[in-house]
């Protein structure tokens, strides 16, 4: 569901469970999905194609300084600029798409995991 106030829109940010890792989608209009894909990058695509049959959760909606038009836009002119990598996911391109900095909580969790789990693992060793 997109609605639309002076040219801002409010979006809903949809998680779909990939393996260990939530995906992340930005639907428009309760239909289109905005999203990327470590393979295709940015995707613009009706909701089912994204979520692929799979379980889709609403996680929060969000205002975006940007009207339905201009997130599209954006969409495209990021596509041209982003890449998906560990440094830079579908959380990250969100948060950018929206008017954000780019962020990715979940690789952060990851990283942080990690980083103790190496820790542990180096302090076992002593």
């Amino acid at each position: 569901m997109v609605l639309e106030v002076m040219n801002f829109a409010y979006c809903q940010i949809y998680s779909v469970l990939k393996g260990v890792v939530k995906h992340k989608i930005l639907v428009l209009n309760g239909v289109w999905a905005v999203h990327m894909d470590p393979v295709r990058n940015i995707v613009i695509e009706p909701l089912a194609d994204a979520i692929c049959g799979k379980q889709a959760d609403i996680e929060h909606g969000a205002w975006s300084n940007y009207s339905v038009d201009e997130l599209l836009f954006r969409a495209h002119e990021l596509r041209a600029k982003r890449q998906y990598s560990l440094a830079y996911n579908c959380e990250d391109f969100i948060e950018e798409l929206l008017g954000n900095a780019p962020r990715s909580p979940q690789r952060n969790i990851w990283i942080a995991a990690i980083l103790c789990g190496a820790v542990f693992a180096i302090a076992a060793k002593r």
